[in-house]
């Protein structure tokens, strides 16, 4: 039984862990297809990036049918053909490669000649529901927008309470979907922005409230107010949130802990609680 069949089963079995490394074992294949191909050094990062977020859809759909090749074989089919394309289409267009998210993009916002645009990216990000809740965070976390402290895969794994692989594959998912948010312009389309803490977590107000109040300390609390304000109601502007090194790692735990609390929470209990009639959860 080769890995891949190895942790195929475990999937089926309802094994989550064994998907992201399904997807870990398997992302050499982009960089093994690039390197036969003519290509611009300038874009290899950007290139690579699409290649890993076509192998996370090609596995996908791979386990979604049953197929009677490898996935292995399943994989270089389509991935020479795949990675041909990708290269093309910076070739050709070389508009949308000039904003580049690069694998180690500590800097990345910094990088960014045009402020304004660093500023609606921000906005982008926290404010719409374009990204789920987790894929929020895994980008606040890795462009450091609290004091520029970018966290690694191990620390978000511990504050939510998952394996860093999954985190490692949020990463790539998120950076993916922000680029394309970024060439494609969605950025810069009307409209409206939601910066409470509540629409962050994708709960109604007086659920989120009363799951607070109920489940987080005095302390957690506290903490979730030096970013979003003392009634929760607006997000600090980043430049003006200061947390030490050790509240940044428990701002993400407390974060952590409250969105689990949300999903998990019953939702008909609640709502007798708070004696509203509707009540939503995020999306993962």
């Amino acid at each position: 039984m080769t890995e891949d069949t190895r942790l195929i089963e475990k999937i089926k079995n309802g094994d989550k862990n064994a998907f992201n490394e399904l997807v870990k074992n398997n992302l050499y294949l982009a960089e093994s297809y690039l390197n036969k191909f003519n290509y611009s050094k300038e874009n290899k990062e950007d290139i690579l990036q699409d290649g890993y977020l076509f192998i996370i859809d090609s596995i996908n759909e791979y386990l979604s049918k049953n197929r009677n090749e490898s996935l292995n074989n399943y994989l270089h089919k389509k991935m020479r053909y795949k990675m041909k394309k990708i290269i093309q289409s910076y070739n050709t267009n070389r508009e949308v490669s000039k904003i580049v998210l690069k694998s180690d993009w500590f800097d990345f916002v910094s990088a960014l000649e045009n402020k304004e645009l660093v500023n609606q990216i921000k906005k982008f990000i926290i404010g719409t529901d374009y990204f789920t809740f987790m894929q929020k965070n895994v980008l606040m976390a890795k462009l450091g927008l609290i004091n520029n402290r970018i966290l690694s895969d191990v620390e978000l794994g511990r504050a939510f309470g998952c394996s860093p692989d999954n985190f490692y594959i949020k990463f790539i998912e998120s950076k993916g979907k922000l680029r394309g948010a970024i060439s494609s312009k969605k950025i810069e389309d009307d409209k409206p922005y939601h910066f409470d803490l509540f629409s962050y977590l994708g709960v109604s107000e007086e659920i989120g409230r009363n799951v607070i109040k109920k489940h987080l300390s005095k302390d957690e609390i506290n903490l979730l107010k030096k970013v979003w304000s003392n009634d929760f109601s607006l997000m600090s502007n980043f430049e003006d949130i200061y947390l030490s090194e050790e509240e940044i790692l428990s701002y993400y735990k407390v974060i952590g802990k409250l969105y689990n609390i949300i999903i998990n929470v019953d939702m008909v209990k609640e709502m007798s609680e708070t004696g509203i009639n509707y009540g939503y959860a995020p999306r993962r």
